[in-house]
């Protein structure tokens, strides 16, 4: 019968056990960037260099450049007051509200190559039309005579006479001479004119109640899109005859139409209902909402533009100090998901990811990415095209917690899609060979009897190297020893320990007399879990002393 009292370890715990050194539906929403900017006034795509530009409010001083994708690109600074901007070519003209000023930019270089006088002010809009500049002079914000100024070097400025109380305007290349010119004064009115005699302007049609804080012309021309109230508002040009309406539900603050006329987005002023809502043009049924959440963050007014290649939707909200840059997929997504072969996989061993695609598409190659769940950076695993039934799998032998998830670069009818995320778990494996002894016999490593063993050098002993795969320096190790008590394994010892600086624990167990001879015992470690791993029990290691 063996008693406890037969195997004993040290008191002094420590000197036995030593280190040894050496993450009509909703769609999902993208994360938005903070602009550094203390409010916004104007953005604008160039369709040349697949830029943005945004301008912020009197306290800002730089025009910010970002790409489509969101991701900066530059700025341009000494822009005080920049405000309206317009796109001519390779030369962008900034209103600068307060100074009096249109600054020239030079779009492929971002500088700035020259300026001229000009009595921007107020909302500080600026628009093209006639081969001129227009803008309006108020300098309260509020009635001001309407403006242009000629493009060539003599920049000769007329004043047309006609009075706007913060005039917005839009424009068309359909009809280079036309303006459209909103009166932001309740009941808001809209007026087209035609400025091919800048001097007096012919007025091509005129409607009361028909403006709003922000709009947009079709692409072909022909139609003006307002919003109002809780709704986004067409009319026909140049007559302003109602031609349908996009309705949300909210308050409407801003609008934008595709480069190809075929869809329209409508901002809102949602608080508690969704932000952004996008209709196929002629279509009064919306085919996809955003709502980003919280209270304050909704689109602002002149907020809301297509990207040139139609694929993105780019938002500008302000829920705190700083405006907010979003990138929304603006053609539907495409439907595509990820799955996993197993939640859990043994240290070294595979899983296989299979991403599936069900979009019917020419385009059938799917990209697989992981990054460790406790941090660390993306990494395309594979790509390949996906097979008759949409799959594409690939082995993976993950190293630690891992999460994968699958991305289509989409085609011409759907944007760039991103599965949701699957996690494999990663258990480590455990390790406790005997060391020592001078046999294996029935899988037991034996020893001697040592009388050393129980002296104070501990020589002779029976002695286990643990650690864990992967190796986890200062993790630790847990440990059982059981022996045979009335004929069934009984615990007799319990302990833990850190590991050393290279992930391994010696373990050294004595004994003070001969009566732990010919008893069978056996020892196993274990590892709880961490960040990067599941944690694991090892086998049992038995061992024996014999005489």
């Amino acid at each position: 019968m063996l008693h406890r009292r037969f195997l004993m370890l040290s008191t002094f715990f420590a000197v036995a056990m030593m280190g040894l050194g050496g993450a009509a539906s909703a769609s999902a929403i993208p994360a938005g960037t903070t602009l550094p900017l203390s409010g916004f006034s104007h953005m604008l795509v160039d369709p040349v260099h697949d830029h943005v530009f945004i301008t912020g409010v009197a306290a800002d001083s730089t025009i910010l450049v970002r790409n489509e994708d969101g991701t900066a690109a530059g700025s341009i600074s000494g822009e005080s007051g920049a405000g309206g901007m317009v796109l001519d070519g390779s030369t962008l003209y900034v209103a600068r509200c307060g100074w009096n000023t249109i600054d020239e930019i030079d779009t492929a270089t971002l500088t700035k190559t020259g300026s001229f006088a000009a009595a921007v002010d107020g909302a500080c809009n600026l628009a093209e039309a006639g081969g001129r500049l227009w803008y309006s002079d108020s300098t309260d914000q509020q009635w001001g005579d309407l403006w242009s100024v000629s493009l060539d070097s003599s920049h000769t400025a007329i004043d047309t006479g006609r009075t706007y109380y913060q005039a917005l305007f839009a424009t068309t290349s359909a009809h280079p001479d036309w303006l459209v010119v909103s009166n932001q004064l309740s009941p808001a009115s809209v007026d087209v004119l035609d400025v091919t005699d800048p001097t007096t302007p012919a007025l091509l049609g005129s409607k009361s109640d028909a403006g709003g804080a922000d709009f947009a012309v079709s692409p072909d021309g022909s139609t003006l899109f307002v919003p109002q109230y809780d709704r986004a508002n067409a009319y026909a040009l140049p007559g302003l005859t109602a031609a349908g309406a996009y309705p949300m539900g909210i308050y409407a603050s801003a609008v934008a139409v595709s480069p190809s006329g075929g869809k329209i987005a409508v901002g809102a002023n949602g608080i508690y209902w969704p932000d952004v809502y996008e209709f196929d043009t002629g279509n009064s049924t919306y085919t996809t909402k955003w709502d980003f959440g919280a209270t304050g963050d909704t689109t602002l007014s002149g907020g809301l533009a297509f990207t040139s290649d139609e694929r993105s939707l780019l938002v500008i909200t302000q829920p705190g100090a700083h405006p907010v840059l979003r990138v929304l997929p603006a053609l539907p997504l495409g439907a595509l998901s990820v799955s996993r072969s197993t939640t859990t996989v043994l240290y070294g061993k595979a899983a296989t990811i299979t991403a599936h695609l069900t979009t019917s598409t020419s385009n059938r190659v799917v990209k697989v990415y992981r990054k460790p769940v406790g941090g660390g950076s993306t990494v395309l695993v594979a790509s390949g095209s996906v097979g008759p039934a949409g799959n594409f799998s690939v082995a993976v032998k993950p190293k630690a917690d891992m999460t994968y998830w699958a991305v289509w670069d989409g085609d011409s009818t759907h944007s760039q899609t991103t599965s949701t995320s699957t996690r494999v778990n990663v258990r480590v494996q455990i390790h406790s060979p005997a060391q020592g002894g001078y046999k294996t016999q029935n899988g037991a490593r034996l020893y001697h009897f040592a009388r050393s063993c129980s002296g104070p050098s501990h020589t002779g002993c029976p002695r286990f190297l643990a650690y864990a795969t992967p190796l986890h320096p200062g993790k630790t190790l847990s440990f059982t020893v059981q022996g045979i008590v009335n004929g069934s394994w009984r615990t007799l010892l319990t302990g833990s320990h850190a590991a050393g600086s290279n992930g391994k624990l010696r373990l050294t167990i004595y004994y003070s007399s001969r009566a732990v001879i010919g008893h069978r015992q056996r020892i196993r470690f274990s590892m709880k879990a961490d960040a990067d791993h599941v944690g694991n029990t090892g086998p049992w290691t038995p061992f024996e002393v014999t005489s």
